[in-house]
Formats: C-alpha cells, structure tokens, sequence
C-alpha cells in the first residue's frame, strides 16, 4: 500500500519501510476515531442533512478487477462535514449511521452509569476482578474524553 511512498521518502534520505508508513498510519487512525466519530455523531444530528453517494475503486474483486464502492460525504447544518465508506450505495448505510446515534448513545451511557454504580456496592472488595475491571474502564474513559490532565490514551496495538 505504501511502496510508492517508502520509495518517494527513502528518495529523500528518509529511510521509511512499508511496514512503519502502515503502522504509523493504522496508530494515527485510531487515533482520530473518536473526533471521527463525534462529528459523525454531530452532523447526524443536524435538521437539515445535505449527503451524496460517491462510487470509487477500492479492493480487489479479481485479478485485474476492481471493487466498486461508495465514499458518502455528509453536510450538517453546522457547516461541518463528515465522510464515511461503504460497500453499497444502498440508504442502509445511512439507515445504520442513524440508528447508532439513536440507539447506541443511550445504552453506552448507561453502560458507563452501570460502571460508575458498581464502584458503590458494599459487596465488592476492592481486589474483586468486577471492581477492578470496572474502575480500569472508568479511568480510560476519563482519560479518553480528557478528563484527567497529562494522561497517554491507550490505543492498544495497531492492527
């Protein structure tokens, strides 16, 4: 994927391999994720919603032939735009996208509620894997949204 480019910069006196460029982008896209995905979040939730199907080449189908697929660029009301993938051109994918912030938002913040509660029960030494598991959660959370100064966001491993 990123042979042209591992030349270009090695061209340059920048000696970058194929697998570093890969890494440090897939790094940088987990990175953006979240701020991905609370505009998406925000441009869904606009009044008026301007949108369009794109269709690209992504993928192979075949040797020789490609995958055709659709970028679906979104214009809230806000003037902010956010632009999403999909395999098909088919009003699903929106359909989808909506039903996430219909529908997911409410339960992942109960699901944080449910976490924050767990840390009250009585019943739950602090050494209990449920207390611990749950208070890990919680400080990445914090930590992700920002809320805890000079804290490093786990992303994992690229992958």
């Amino acid at each position: 994927m990123f042979g042209s480019t591992s030349e270009r910069l090695q061209q340059a006196g920048i000696p970058l391999s194929r697998a570093t460029l890969t890494r440090q982008v897939a790094r940088a896209a987990a990175l953006l994720s979240p701020i991905h995905l609370a505009q998406l979040d925000h441009v869904l939730k606009s009044q008026v919603l301007a949108m369009d199907e794109t269709p690209i080449k992504a993928g192979r189908k075949v040797k020789g032939k490609m995958k055709e697929a659709w970028f679906w660029p979104l214009y809230g009301d806000h003037d902010e735009n956010s632009f999403t993938f999909s395999s098909s051109r088919a009003k699903a994918h929106i359909d989808k996208l909506q039903a996430r912030t219909n529908y997911s938002e409410p339960r992942v913040k109960a699901f944080w509620q449910w976490c924050d509660q767990q840390l009250y029960r009585d019943d739950l030494e602090p050494t209990h894997p449920l207390r611990q598991a749950v208070g890990y959660a919680l400080k990445r959370e914090a930590e992700n949204l920002g809320l805890v100064p000079g804290m490093q966001m786990d992303i994992g491993s690229p992958p």
